[in-house]
């Protein structure tokens, strides 16, 4: 089977951890696995669970899912689609992050820092055989380029508490993207503010190859 990166979530508790501080961590489904049918053919979706805990008391100091979807080698590969330019106006956004090119140094030095030797990040043979006509973009590496916006976007006086990402369509190595975001008022708590999030295309503000959300307190 083939696994690809769907999305997930980091949930920070009342206390962060601290630098040096001993931790341990505990995985395992948060979830029984679920059966789709996509356009690929059947689709298991996992999502795994993971708690980052104080060596000593227990205490927990942070919460993170990570999703991830199975499909079967002899199904079709899903046709990327490739947007173009639409000659629209890029909407006004709270905070932009411009043109940022996804090439193949950036996809290295990820790979690098993430130990993930997988080929499809950098084997344009492989991709080919996998359907895609460059070597893919990690998920984690767009989730990451959210929440690097999302941070140096909070409020003042105020830092994350949460984060939610979700992949929405492949992301091909050297596309240009661009990472925007919108502040949102939250109607529960008035101590706590919220952002919305998407890598969109720099030639088409309508595509979004993977979209989030960000709080802070």
């Amino acid at each position: 089977s083939i696994r690809m990166f769907a999305g997930g979530e980091i949930i920070y508790h009342k206390r962060r951890a601290r630098l040096f501080e001993k931790v341990y961590k505990r995985s395992g489904l948060a979830c029984p696995p679920q059966l789709k049918q996509g356009k690929s053919g059947a689709l298991i979706f996992v999502t795994m669970k993971s708690d980052i805990c104080n060596s000593d008391n227990n205490e927990l100091l942070l919460t993170e899912t990570r999703q991830y979807v199975y499909r079967d080698e002899q199904g079709s590969s899903g046709v990327v689609h490739q947007p173009m330019p639409t000659g629209q106006t890029f909407p006004t956004y709270d905070f932009v992050r411009e043109d940022i090119v996804l090439n193949e140094a950036l996809l290295f030095r990820f790979s690098s820092v993430t130990w993930n030797a997988h080929r499809i990040h950098y084997d344009q043979m492989y991709s080919n055989k996998e359907g895609y006509d460059k070597p893919l973009v990690h998920g984690p590496l767009s989730a990451a380029l959210l929440a690097d916006l999302a941070i140096s976007s909070a409020p003042p006086n105020q830092r994350l508490s949460s984060f939610r990402y979700r992949a929405m369509s492949p992301l091909l190595v050297g596309t240009c993207v661009k990472i925007v975001g919108n502040y949102k008022k939250s109607s529960n708590d008035s101590q706590q503010s919220a952002c919305e999030l998407m890598v969109v295309d720099s030639r088409d503000p309508s595509f979004k190859y993977m979209d989030g959300a960000a709080s802070f307190q």
